[in-house]
């Protein structure tokens, strides 16, 4: 104690050096630890902004081919490449909701397809008429035996049927898709009139009936087509309309498994599994974004069970972010936005499905609002995980729903010039997304060298000052050192008091310099940061691990240097 006083008494009659040393301590942690901070805040934006240009990659046909689809060579040869973070090949299938109908049925009303737009209806036939002249028109569908999905045409005919029914009611089909007390007037268009009058036959004036229609406002005028019902060719069937269908009647048997169907496909639509949704080529050209987020690949590597889905989905089923689905997802051979069980070979009970709870996280608008994509408007995004692998129709790997995400911009020349030639003889080309990132990159590049170089400069300088407080302060206090050492004080305990008032004086000059370098550097760091070019909103953090690292280095490096010097001195000191 007596040791230590003489130091602190000694620095008390000395204020102005005192304060000198002070203030020099604050001046060198100040200068050094704003390079630091403007230099950790750069580091930290340009690796936020770099995480935003991202390397997405997809596969064209080096033919322009259209019909060619097979990546799977291509895949195979860039698998276990390092630079490679993510190939996400997608799949499609078919899932059905448990407790609404999708956004996309509504649309199919226009797109003829039975499965999904019919409706069975019960009401009281009003009478027939039969047309003759010459009518051009949509044919009512085409299946196509080795895809999943119905295609029109138009046709000449020269006679249509017209029958006109009062008070529909739905029995299957699409909820709204039928005004109850309305007046409906069908039609059923042939070129053999005796075949108009045979179907006529079924329709007596004044019985209620059970008719099987599909709107077809997809055509020239918007009408209701008269479709067949069950395997049969009945247009027509009689029934109470004081009582409920009795399915049970032979005859019955087969519309009742179709309207079972359609029941279910009107519930249903594709969906799509993904590795990472966000690093999707074209994601942004047909997409956005109007809640929540994109599915990620943490959710796929962890299994999240999640869902990303179209706003007519969400409007229709009212469904929100955070709202939970039950969903089935049906393992078939021909999937789409329905299930085609004339595509299968199994009837619907023979089929195989898993049920899943999927929480939607985002909700995404179709940027075209064209007819064509109208079709798509149930469709819903899962993480690839979530899916059953054995859920997977094609024997190959498809170009369409395949993406190359690469882990640094940086590599995609060095990764384009080791494969493009690969490539081009399997007959594909990758091609990755244009962005800003290459005037990014020349905006950022010297900002961060400036600032690297700035913190080297003034970290030099700051040894330098740090150096210089100590040197100044043992000079000093060389006098009381050698008495303690004259009259027998050991020469580690002379150092650690003298010690002592260094530290309170350097240490306090230190956290004074901290504290003015986070006061003021921090808006300095903003300025810089408004010449950096970037397409993304960035939110500027304070690097609060930095500056106490920074800080104590200081404060360590003083302490260090100022016992060596210290204990060097004490053991050499003489009177």
């Amino acid at each position: 104690m007596i040791s230590t006083g003489i130091f602190r008494k000694a620095a008390l009659r000395q204020p102005f050096r005192s304060v000198g040393l002070l203030l020099l301590c604050a001046a060198a942690s100040f200068a050094v630890l704003i390079q630091v901070l403007q230099a950790s805040v750069l580091a930290s934006a340009v690796q936020e902004l770099g995480g935003y240009y991202r390397a997405i990659g997809s596969f064209r046909s080096a033919s322009g081919n259209p019909d060619e689809h097979d990546v799977t060579a291509c895949v195979e040869a860039i698998a276990g490449d390092e630079r490679v973070s993510l190939v996400d090949v997608r799949r499609y299938g078919t899932y059905t909701m448990e407790d609404h109908y999708t956004g996309a049925t509504a649309c199919q009303l226009g797109y003829h397809d039975p499965n999904i737009a019919s409706c069975y209806i019960r009401g009281n036939c009003a009478g027939t008429a039969i047309e003759d002249g010459e009518f051009t028109d949509f044919l009512l569908w085409e299946l196509l035996p080795d895809v999943n999905w119905a295609s029109t045409s138009t046709h000449d005919f020269t006679c249509k049927l017209a029958v006109t029914i009062y008070d529909p009611e739905l029995v299957a089909g699409i909820p709204g898709s039928v005004t109850p007390g309305h007046v409906l007037t069908l039609y059923h268009y042939s070129n053999d009139r005796t075949e108009l009058e045979e179907i006529a036959t079924q329709f007596a004036e004044g019985e209620d009936i059970l008719i099987h229609v599909c709107r077809a406002s997809g055509s020239r005028t918007d009408f209701l087509w008269l479709l067949p019902m069950g395997k049969q060719m009945m247009y027509a069937c009689p029934v109470n309309a004081e009582k409920p269908v009795d399915f049970s009647q032979p005859i019955l048997s087969d519309i009742a498994e179709d309207m079972h169907l359609l029941e279910t496909n009107i519930r249903s639509s594709a969906v799509y599994t993904t590795g990472d949704m966000s690093a999707m080529a074209g994601l942004n050209d047909r997409y956005v974004l109007m809640k929540g987020r994109y599915l990620d690949r943490r959710d796929d590597l962890e299994r999240h069970p999640v869902c990303v889905i179209r706003s007519e989905l969400a409007a229709s089923a009212g469904i929100g972010v955070g709202d939970t689905l039950t969903v089935r997802l049906w393992d078939l051979k021909h999937p789409g936005t329905a299930i085609r069980l004339d595509l299968e070979g199994k009837t619907l009970e023979e089929l195989s499905f898993v049920s899943v709870e999927l929480t939607v996280v985002g909700i995404v608008r179709s940027i075209d609002d064209a007819e064509t994509y109208e079709r798509y408007c149930g469709d819903i995004y899962i993480p690839n995980s979530i899916m059953p692998e054995s859920y997977n129709y094609l024997s190959y790997i498809n170009n369409s729903w395949t993406t190359v995400s690469l882990r640094s911009m940086e590599d995609r020349e060095s990764f384009l010039a080791q494969y493009e030639r690969t490539f081009k003889e399997l007959g594909w080309r990758l091609e990755f997304e244009e962005n800003n990132w290459y005037s990014f990159a020349d905006a950022a590049q010297p900002m961060r060298q400036s600032a690297k170089l700035g913190a080297t400069l003034f970290g030099s300088i700051a040894v330098i000052a740090l150096s210089l407080v100590v040197f100044l302060y043992v000079l000093s206090r060389r006098k009381e050192i050698a008495i303690l050492r004259a009259l027998g004080c050991p020469a580690k305990r002379t150092a650690t008091a003298a010690l002592c008032p260094l530290l309170a004086v350097g240490w306090s000059g230190i956290l004074l310099g901290s504290g003015a370098a986070c006061a003021y550097g921090m808006g300095r760091a903003e300025k810089t940061l408004h010449g950096l070019t970037a397409e993304h909103i960035l939110q500027v953090r304070f690097p609060v691990q930095t500056m106490v690292l920074g800080t104590g280095l200081l404060l360590l490096f003083l302490l260090v240097m100022g016992w060596l010097t210290l204990r060097h001195r004490a053991g050499t000191s003489k009177l």
